[in-house]
Order: C-alpha cells, then structure tokens, then sequence
C-alpha cells in the first residue's frame, strides 16, 4: 500500500473552537464535539496554537497510543521535517497543550499516530503546517499524509 497524501490549504482559524481533521477522510472542518476526528488545532484561549488528539474518546485501547510527536528533551511537540519518520519507535503525547515549539514562525510538520475512521485501526502521519510568530498565528494547515497498513511513514 502507497502512503495516502491529501492537499489542505486551509488558513487555521484564530478562535478556541479551532479546526479538526479527520486524515481518513479528508474531511477538515471545524470541530465539533459529535465528530471522532484526528486532530483539533486551535486557538488555546487566545495563548497560541495548541492540538487536542481525542485520546479521551476513542476506544480504551488507543487511549494512550494516539497522539502527537513529541520532544520529551524540550517537553514540546516536535517540528518534524521532510525526511523524519513517524511510526512505532516515535514518541507520542496525547496531552492538550499549545504547540510552542511551532509558535515562532515555522514551516514544518506535526508527527501524529491517530485512529483510522476507515479501519478502525492505528496509522502513523504528518500535517504539514506553516506558523508565524509570537503565537503561532496566522497559521496554515498546507497538506497531510499518512500510511494505511500501520506502517511508519517518512514526511516527503
């Protein structure tokens, strides 16, 4: 199976509710409390980018296996670039918090392993995201991928 890569040239709005992506689908809209998406990227109560993961309601046993990459090094989620591999030996996060490391103005992409809607299954990814500064704002989600089987992915 060919990884799956979708264009998303979205501008991310500036306000709390933020906007979900379900990688599966495709679909990029703004969050709903109804809908089981991947990934919420946000505004954190006007703090800066932040990302919810749906740890808390997808089944018990990806609780603690969906999540972004993260840098236990600089306690932050980590800007990946193209070359980086995402997958099994990757270290995830699930915890809500702002994305500081992407809040100085970057072009780069956040790491993330998220349950298929599709397949009910565990798939690696990257959403490809373009920031500014001082909060992250205006940022921009450009595109995404993703590995179908549960294989890692490498970032193009």
């Amino acid at each position: 199976d060919r990884d799956v890569t979708g264009v998303q040239t979205c501008a991310l709005p500036i306000y709390q509710s933020g906007s979900a992506l379900d990688l599966a689908t495709g679909s990029y809209h703004m969050w709903n409390g109804f809908l089981l998406d991947n990934i919420n990227l946000y505004n954190d109560a006007g703090n800066g980018l932040a990302a919810y993961f749906y740890n808390d309601v997808v089944p018990t046993a990806f609780k603690n296996k969906v999540g972004g990459v993260y840098d236990t090094s600089t306690t932050g989620y980590k800007v990946l670039h193209s070359g980086d591999v995402i997958g099994p030996s990757s270290t995830f996060n699930h915890t809500v918090s702002d994305l500081t490391n992407f809040f100085g103005g970057v072009d780069g992409y956040v790491g993330i392993a998220f349950l298929n809607s599709q397949t009910n299954a565990l798939n690696y990814g990257w959403i490809h995201i373009v920031t500014s500064s001082p909060d992250g704002f205006p940022a921009q989600v450009l595109e995404y991928g993703f590995n179908p089987t549960g294989a890692a992915v490498t970032i193009p």
